[in-house]
């Protein structure tokens, strides 16, 4: 099914398209799940231009013919950098294009919505989709822009206080070393801000002696741990008949999280804090099994792609240790495995 009015196009801008799929997706690379500025945001086919019918892509991806690229259902927003690498990858062997082209189709609908009502003859939607586009790198564009929202603030704080909110990143890299020493994993933890999560990072800072960026690095680790000593063993089943022999030392090239609310609760003397997010991980490893007439081993390499919901809790009461706040639970959901054996 494609959207006769709502698709990329090639020669064109796209500007209102690459608004509502930034939107969409929640304001971050959906490759690297990293937050990302609007004009930052490339727009990406998830399954790519070159994908034809009969492409090895389109077979491998089990593609109908009528398949558009085009379509706000193969779109999504990217850094620069991840659509760099990601066209050096070969995607019949990369289990998160499945997982993206799924979420993608769950987001089309409100996509084309969002699409529609900017370029309809609402002149204030065609003036703000301007706005938040606009590169500010320009010093003019910078300027007027400098000058004239504030009036649009205070317009906005008179007819609907609360939606006055903006929303701002915290970025943490963390890295897990192993009993060497060696730093083998680097995990990529970033929390999208709102006031709410303003106020939790004040709370934690000035009331429990803690840091946030610490929290969300320690909630990401244990998420982390869960999802390898629940999922880890995945190659063990991977595969058909011949029966696999043997995998060798799990690798983790790759693990991030996007935390999209972060909130706190005050009860008495104890402060609740809450932390929910997507999670990504990757698993690699090698494998020996014996080969379809069972009298030699043949090598195998196996790659998973796992994604999943985390939600955590952690809590502080007056009178603990300042800076010690326990985390209490931490809970994966709408976790979606995709693997590749060769």
């Amino acid at each position: 099914m494609t959207s006769t009015t709502v698709r990329y196009n090639p020669r064109g801008t796209n500007r209102p398209l690459r608004t509502a799929l930034y939107d969409a997706w929640r304001g971050s690379c959906y490759w690297c799940t990293r937050t990302l500025q609007l004009d930052q945001a490339e727009i990406d086919h998830i399954i790519p231009q070159a994908a034809v019918a009969g492409s090895s892509l389109s077979a491998a991806f089990g593609l109908p013919e009528d398949f558009d690229v085009h379509d706000p259902g193969n779109l999504a927003p990217i850094c620069g950098p991840c659509n760099k690498a990601k066209r050096a990858l070969d995607l019949t062997k990369t289990p998160v294009v499945a997982t993206r082209m799924e979420e993608a189709k769950r987001k089309r609908s409100r996509v084309i919505a969002d699409v529609e009502a900017m370029v309809s003859g609402r002149l204030l939607a065609r003036h703000f989709t301007g706005v938040r586009t606009a590169s500010l790198n320009d010093p003019a564009t910078r300027a007027v822009f400098l000058a004239e929202a504030p009036f649009v603030v205070q317009r906005l704080a008179a007819e609907a206080p609360t939606a006055l909110d903006y929303r701002t990143t915290l970025i943490v890299e963390g890295q897990d070393y192993d009993e060497h020493g060696a730093p083998p994993v680097t995990r990529t933890v970033s929390a999208t801000l709102d006031n709410h999560g303003r106020d939790t990072q004040l709370v934690l800072a000035h009331v429990c002696g803690a840091d946030l960026a610490d929290l969300l690095d320690q909630i990401a680790r244990e998420t982390c741990e869960q999802l390898e000593e629940e999922y880890g063993s995945w190659g063990e089943t991977a595969g058909e008949s011949p029966e696999l022999i043997s995998w060798g030392e799990l690798d983790t090239p790759h693990q991030s999280i996007t935390f999209d609310r972060v909130a706190f609760e005050e009860s008495g003397d104890t402060y609740t804090f809450t932390a929910t997010g997507e999670a990504q991980i990757v698993f690699r490893a090698s494998g020996t099994r014996s080969d379809s007439r069972g009298d030699e081993l043949e090598d195998l390499q196996g790659e998973a792609w796992i994604v999943c919901r985390t939600t955590a809790q952690a809590s502080w009461t007056r009178g603990d240790v300042l800076g010690d706040v326990l985390i209490d639970e931490v809970a994966l959901s709408d976790v979606d495995v995709n693997s590749w054996v060769e």
